[in-house]
């Protein structure tokens, strides 16, 4: 009802304002490619500025470590807190070399991570376009072959990270079996330990279904693609990692005081590595020496860095799944951010690869490596768009209904005729003149050729009246707006 009334709307309007093409326009897909004009505007208006770290050297009871200092609000600071005025820090640091201090605030704690949780297909398709670069469609195809094909794994479309309770005592032979046939997979499986029960195993948290998992079918990797491969891996791992002990660490934070000004520093130990081994990651913060309350310190050497502000990461398959799982993190409005749960989101783990790719094929993205980007079309159709149609905050309230309903815990009358007069209401705002000024000044990517099937689809157009007839407003009527 949504996505058809709009798409009429702005499709006709678009052929007012000299467009010769369907605009297509829905409830989940608009709000997703809005957030990839806001974000590639947000590049394309950025600013760089430079900012000016200082650092201490300072020699403690027990070693050496290195500081920052932490500017106090008179100094020339931006809104992150960074100093913006190289004067300052070079005064500080000609002062320091040879100034004494003490420790003034220590904060040292042992910390535990559980395991990262068996995956669901959002999770899944995250961390293997991070680790591997593929798209989420991609691993989305992967996952029904390994489950169709291969028969290697359980049920993929799934938006659960837990496994039934029952299934625990049956992991080491699954595990056992879907490792057999790789060296890494059975050296991980050498080092897990059976007698471990973590959080993953949770009736109360599995729904219709339950997390990816292998089925404990042997690969026979001479028969998987090298991304099939990958992606088996992947999950064989989150699975076994629930048999690995917590990660514990000791992190510390100190803050010196010298010449009446605060210099921070933090380190970590790792105590128990845990699960860590099973995933690549970055390095770690270097542990400090070991710390008292009160000690004594000494500078050695300060020096002054140049840096430069750098614009935001365009979104890629991996940031954008992830933003459509986490919407309330990109709602503006923070009476609905306090309305929505961390779990909702845009789409469903069995639909998110496929807007993505719907937006490519349609022509409003682009692919620049891992980047997606909006092309001028998809910059124009946002610009001219009504922002509650091109913002998450909408889409998400009703998705968080839509589930309360399934549940039994809403009106779903309520929520239609809600639908109904928003959608009359949206419908009056399009606007042939403003879609024609944004499509002439749009910026973004050139776009590819719009597909369908697979296939390139040629546009054709009629010829255009000289007369004036092709111009008038056209009245749109809402399609199928029956209770």
């Amino acid at each position: 009802m949504y996505g058809i009334n709009l798409t009429r709307a702005w499709t006709l309007t678009g052929r007012q304002a000299g467009h010769d093409g369907v605009l297509s326009v829905g409830r989940v897909q608009t709000p997703v490619l809005g957030l990839i004009v806001r974000r590639d505007n947000a590049i394309r208006d950025f600013k760089p500025h430079p900012f000016y770290p200082l650092w201490v050297d300072l020699k403690v009871a027990q070693g050496q470590l290195r500081a920052w200092w932490a500017p106090k609000e008179h100094q020339p600071l931006d809104d992150q807190g960074r100093l913006i005025d190289r004067t300052p820090a070079d005064a500080l640091a000609a002062q320091l070399p040879g100034a004494s201090g003490h420790l003034t605030k220590l904060d040292q704690q042992e910390k535990s991570q559980a395991p990262p949780l068996p995956y669901s297909l959002s999770a899944l398709q995250v961390d293997a376009a991070r680790r591997h670069g593929l798209s989420a469609q991609m691993v989305l195809d992967i996952c029904q072959r390994l489950y169709e094909r291969h028969k290697l794994i359980t049920y993929p479309r799934s938006d659960c990270r837990y496994l039934p309770e029952e299934h625990l005592q049956l992991a080491q032979r699954s595990l056992t079996g879907a490792c057999e046939n790789d060296p890494a997979l059975q050296q991980w499986l050498n080092g897990a330990d059976f007698t471990l029960r973590s959080k993953a195993w949770n009736d109360k948290q599995v729904g219709a279904h339950h997390a990816i998992a292998p089925t404990g079918k042997p690969a026979d990797f001479s028969q998987l693609s090298d991304t099939e491969g990958h992606v088996f891996r992947l999950i064989v791992r989150n699975v076994m990692a629930q048999f690995y002990r917590p990660l514990r660490t000791f992190e510390v934070k100190a803050e010196f005081t010298l010449l009446d000004e605060a210099f921070r520093a933090r380190g970590q130990s790792i105590l128990d590595p845990g699960w860590k081994p099973l995933f690549t990651t970055r390095d770690e913060t270097p542990p400090l020496p070991p710390l008292t309350q009160g000690e004594p310190c000494q500078a050695v050497d300060a020096g002054v860095e140049e840096k430069e502000t750098r614009p935001p990461e365009p979104f890629t398959d991996a940031s954008l799944i992830k933003a459509m799982m986490n919407i309330g993190r990109y709602v503006d409005d923070p009476e609905v951010r306090r309305t929505l749960r961390d779990t909702d989101g845009l789409g469903t783990e069995a639909t998110r690869a496929g807007i993505i790719e719907t937006l490519v094929q349609r022509g409003y993205l682009v692919r620049q490596q891992k980047a997606l980007r909006a092309t001028k079309l998809g910059s124009a159709l946002i610009t001219a768009l009504p922002s509650a149609v091109s913002t998450p905050e909408r889409t998400a309230l009703w998705e968080q209904r839509l589930r309360a309903i399934s549940e039994q815990q809403d009106d779903p009358g309520a929520f239609q005729q809600a639908l109904l007069d928003d959608l009359r209401g949206l419908l009056t705002h399009s606007d042939a003149a403003k879609l024609r000024q944004s499509l002439q000044t749009a910026q973004g990517e050139a776009g590819g050729h719009i597909k369908k099937g697979g296939k390139t689809r040629k546009r054709y157009s009629k010829p255009k009246s000289s007369g004036e007839e092709g111009r008038q407003p056209v009245k749109i009527e809402p399609l199928h707006l029956t209770t």
